[in-house]
């Protein structure tokens, strides 16, 4: 976990910044939404907690803000009688809701599961990319056999066996024997 913006009333010490502390994370508080927004717009936070009532504004359109605009894992603490209410509003944008008298166990429980589905994500996410990359190679071989489709009259298997023996006989890789097709070098 990077670092954790805890944005709770004034006076009140944040119960929760002991779950942090002594695993190392950077926690940061903020008892003002206003500063609590300068914050959001300067810094990455893997994790945003808000604890009603905060002076500046409301701590509602906070963790909203804080789930859209910043792709942070956004818990918000409610008044024990109002989380069941208001926890299925803020699952829709992501935000956990939970009452703010939740004992550590649940606390940590509820950071475990932040802390996996976050994991998966990141898996999810490297995968995407590597097959957006093959994406872009594909796209580039495809634009190259077209190329040689059409200025040297092949087909498309030997529009591909010479970009494959051009890579070959380079040594480099396909996409860059498309390249370097596709620029006309």
């Amino acid at each position: 976990m990077e670092n954790v913006l805890l944005v709770c009333p004034e006076g009140r010490v944040c119960e929760l910044e002991r779950l942090f502390v002594p695993a190392g994370v950077p926690v940061f508080i903020s008892h003002d939404v206003c500063e609590a927004r300068k914050l959001l717009c300067d810094m990455s936070f893997s994790l945003v907690v808000v604890e009603p009532p905060v002076s500046g504004g409301s701590a509602r359109e906070l963790a909203l803000q804080a789930s859209s605009d910043s792709g942070s894992d956004v818990v918000f603490l409610a008044l024990p009688a109002q989380a069941a209410h208001l926890a299925p509003g803020l699952e829709k944008y992501g935000i956990y809701a939970i009452p703010q008298n939740a004992g550590a166990g649940e606390i940590g429980l509820l950071m475990r599961i932040i802390r996996t589905g976050r994991s998966r994500i990141e898996a999810l996410e490297k995968k995407n990319m590597k097959l957006m990359g093959r994406l872009a190679d594909e796209r580039l071989l495809s634009r190259a056999k077209c190329i040689l489709a059409k200025e040297k009259g092949l087909d498309e298997e030997q529009a591909h066996r010479m970009i494959e023996k051009k890579a070959m006989d380079e040594r480099i890789s396909l996409s860059d024997a498309a390249r370097f097709f596709i620029n006309g070098v």
